[in-house]
């Protein structure tokens, strides 16, 4: 088997890249969270561990991994499709594109309950004023922080802020994912 040939069928286009980025869109299997009242095994809390530190860690973590559980996303056609759908399921939300792109799009456009559409053009020719026109980076650095971040620097056609780092350490607070260890300092 030609591994170029396998790797420019991906990359360009053919049948098997487009049935990779429409399985993103299947319904995925819900896995049971845990109950606050599940076993901790004592033995394994270590030095300054405590059971309570444990259990608003796991809250915390709950929380995160539905960011965007009461956000309804549709991605226009200029943005990066693979990964912001990959990155918006997996932390709660819903999303979907255009039917023109593929056929796992799973609500049109004009749909009413539709809360954020990502964009990446100055201009919309139609607006719906019902949701929030964003540009990609709203979700990357509302990632970053781990909380949902106002759009209001985020809209279509603003200049950026500069982009969050999940490691930059913000007023003497640990980044998140260094295990308390100061992030780079740019």
């Amino acid at each position: 088997e030609d591994v170029f040939t396998e790797k420019s069928a991906v990359y360009y286009g053919d049948d098997i890249y487009r049935e990779r980025l429409e399985s993103l869109n299947i319904k995925l299997a819900e896995v049971s969270k845990l109950d606050e009242d599940d076993d901790i095994d004592e033995e394994l809390l270590t030095g300054d561990q405590s059971l309570e530190g444990i259990m608003e860690s796991r809250k915390e973590e709950e929380n995160f991994k539905g960011i965007f559980k009461d956000c309804k996303f549709f991605l226009s056609r200029e943005v990066p499709r693979e990964i912001l759908v990959l990155t918006i399921r997996s932390l709660g939300g819903e999303v979907s594109w255009s039917s023109d792109l593929g056929v796992a799009s799973t609500y049109d456009e004009t749909d009413p309950d539709i809360t954020h559409q990502i964009v990446d053009r100055p201009s919309q020719a139609h607006q719906f004023l019902s949701r929030c026109y964003v540009q990609p980076q709203w979700v990357f650095d509302s990632v970053n922080q781990r909380n949902l971040l106002p759009v209001d620097d985020y809209v279509a056609g603003s200049l950026l802020p500069p982009h969050l780092s999940p490691f930059y350490q913000q007023r003497g607070i640990p980044a998140s994912g260094t295990g308390g260890a100061a992030g780079p300092r740019w």
